[in-house]
C-alpha cells in the first residue's frame, strides 16, 4: 500500500507543482536545501504519503485478511485499494473545477494561504486528497470487511 500510495501522491504533486510552484516553495518549510520546485514537491509527496501508506495497508491487512473470517487474496485487496485511489483523485479533480469555474473557495477561507486562483486550486486540491483519501479509504476497509463477512468470492 505505500507504493500504491506513494506512486498516486507523486503524480498528483506533479501537477499541483505546475499549477502554483510556490504551494511548495513559499507554503512549506523549505527540505534539504532543495530550491527546484518540481523535485521539492516530490520530496514532499515521499514525505507525506509514508502515514498515509502505511496506515492504509494496515487497515488493509486488517480489513481484508485479519481475524477469523476467510481471508481474502492480497492481490484483491491491493488492486481494490486502487478504487480508493481513484475516488479520492475524483473528489479533487471535482473541487479544483468547481474553484475554478466560481473562483471561490472549495473549503472554509481559514484554510487557504492566500486567495489567488492558482493558491486556492493548489489547496484545495490537497485538502480534498487528505479529506478523500481519509473517506474513501474507510470505506474501503469497511467494503473489505463486508465482502468477508457475506463470505463473497472475488476470484
Amino acid at each position: 500500500m505505500l507504493v500504491i500510495v506513494a506512486s498516486y501522491a507523486l503524480l498528483h504533486d506533479q501537477y499541483v507543482v505546475r499549477i502554483e510552484p510556490r504551494h511548495f516553495t513559499e507554503f512549506h518549510k523549505p527540505l534539504f536545501g532543495i530550491q527546484n520546485p518540481v523535485l521539492l514537491a516530490s520530496v514532499y509527496a515521499l514525505l507525506a504519503s509514508t502515514s498515509p501508506g502505511l496506515t492504509l495497508g494496515l487497515v488493509g491487512l486488517l480489513s481484508g485478511r485479519g481475524g477469523k473470517r476467510p481471508p481474502l487474496p492480497v492481490r484483491k485487496v491491493l488492486v481494490t485499494s486502487l478504487w480508493a485511489v481513484l475516488a479520492t483523485e475524483v473528489l479533487s479533480l471535482f473541487s479544483m473545477a468547481w474553484v475554478y469555474a466560481t473562483r471561490k473557495p472549495f473549503y472554509p477561507a481559514h484554510f487557504y494561504p492566500e486567495m489567488e486562483l492558482p493558491m486556492m486550486l493548489t489547496q484545495t486540491a490537497q485538502l480534498s486528497v487528505y479529506l478523500g483519501g481519509a473517506l474513501f479509504g474507510s470505506c474501503w476497509a469497511l467494503w473489505l470487511w463486508n465482502v468477508r463477512k457475506k463470505d463473497f468470492s472475488l476470484e
